[in-house]
């Protein structure tokens, strides 16, 4: 390795990937699997580009950042062109990424969407319940997310229920976006009664499956502000499913109820994920 810093771009394969993570890689911090992933998957599908971020090593020749891009590139087997800085003091360590991380949101807001925080996370439900994978937790990469809000980008249209809905009962405002999205795919009018009935719960007989759901997020609020756990959004959006399902089957809702065990439910007349 040189001993003074130098700058070239490389295509680098994931042999040589291999070598430097085996040969380099030394005193870094752990590996973590799921970024890993995230960046292989990005890779595999064409989508990682060379945005200037650099594989850095220092004058002995020891990797002090890039080992989540080369075990990405090693997992998905694609090459990858980055810029490659060689010589650097190896004091740089501790200036290494300090940053503040881009966010789903700041991309969307730099491709001009109006709300980007609430459209971002919104999006990221529809879009992972969209492709079957409902229960995920993992992060969606900015130009996935970006791409499947040009092909759907009538999900903005909903944020005022979903807002109002948020505003009258609590629970997540982008999971009632999600949602209204969604079941605007089978029945835009049907879904807009739905939700109007949940958001304001008048004149709705006993057991409708509206004001079962209804009340259960109201009796949740409550429990939250005792101290109990909130749910998490995707749990949220399964109770509206099966709320939704029973009224588009026009059956009664006596009972709330709802368990990962189950698997998650399907929206009824919703194309298959």
């Amino acid at each position: 390795m040189p001993s003074k810093p130098t700058v070239t771009i490389q295509t680098v394969t994931p042999k040589q990937a291999a070598e430097w993570l085996v040969k380099a890689n030394i005193g870094n911090r752990n590996v973590r699997p799921s970024v890993v992933q995230f960046y292989a998957q990005q890779m595999a599908a064409g989508l990682w580009l060379m945005n200037g971020d650099a594989l850095r090593f220092d004058d002995e020749g020891v990797l002090q950042d890039g080992q989540h891009r080369l075990a990405a590139c090693v997992k998905s087997d694609t090459s990858f062109r980055t810029v490659v800085i060689e010589g650097l003091p190896d004091s740089i360590r501790a200036t290494i990424d300090v940053g503040t991380k881009r966010t789903s949101s700041d991309f969307l807001t730099y491709l001009g969407y109006h709300n980007a925080s609430q459209l971002a996370a919104a999006a990221r439900l529809a879009y992972l319940y969209d492709i079957g994978k409902p229960f995920t937790p993992d992060a969606v990469a900015n130009q996935v997310l970006a791409n499947w809000l040009e092909e759907n980008d009538d999900i903005a249209n909903h944020a005022a229920i979903g807002q109002r809905i948020y505003r009258a009962l609590r629970w997540s405002a982008p999971m009632w976006t999600a949602m209204c999205y969604l079941l605007a795919q089978v029945d835009a009018d049907r879904a807009a009664d739905f939700m109007g009935r949940i958001e304001t719960g008048a004149n709705l007989p006993r057991f409708d499956p509206a004001l079962t759901l209804r009340d259960y997020v109201i009796k949740q609020k409550e429990n939250s502000s005792r101290g109990s756990n909130p749910l998490p959004a995707r749990y949220q959006m399964a109770y509206v499913i099966k709320a939704w399902n029973a009224d588009y089957k026009s059956q009664q809702l006596k009972l709330m109820r709802w368990t990962a065990a189950e698997g998650y439910p399907q929206i009824a007349g919703y194309p298959n994920p």
